[in-house]
């Protein structure tokens, strides 16, 4: 009898800039083989109910998350307000590029602010530790806390 582990969502933190957290949710949304298709597919075993995303909502740069599930589709949904927020922005403020930059910047902070909240709601939070080949083109090695 195979039993599938179940799985609501998942967030990981990544001792890692965005652009490696990005490579890693690539490997694993990708249907091409890689080196770490297999540990990111068991690390993210939720990627039919959506694409494992990552986001940066936190002002340290070395540092990233990434979502998969369902956490992967209220991140999305969060993304998603605030592009349509700064679209209406864009259209009310049209011409007045002050006013558009705060009205962008005023909306990545509340998305940030939600995603962080999303975060924080968590109950576990698994940290990954990511090793980039020598000119940083690649990952080289991914250990999982979880």
């Amino acid at each position: 009898m195979n039993i599938s582990p179940l799985s609501f969502g998942r967030i990981v933190k990544v001792n890692a800039p965005l652009e490696i957290s990005e490579k890693i949710a690539d490997i694993a949304n990708s249907k091409k083989a890689h080196p770490l298709t297999r540990v990111t597919r068991g690390i993210f075993y939720d990627t039919s109910k959506g694409d494992v995303v990552a986001f940066n909502p936190t002002e340290n740069k070395s540092v990233s998350y990434l979502f998969s599930g369902l956490d992967a589709q209220k991140a999305m949904d969060i993304k998603g307000e605030m592009i349509d927020e700064c679209d209406k922005m864009c259209s009310y403020y049209h011409g007045e590029d002050d006013l558009v930059d705060a009205a962008f910047a005023s909306a990545s902070e509340r998305a940030g602010k939600k995603l962080n909240e999303l975060i924080a709601s968590q109950k576990h939070i698994s940290m990954m530790n990511v090793i980039p080949t020598n000119d940083g083109s690649d990952i080289k090695f991914i250990d999982l806390n979880a």
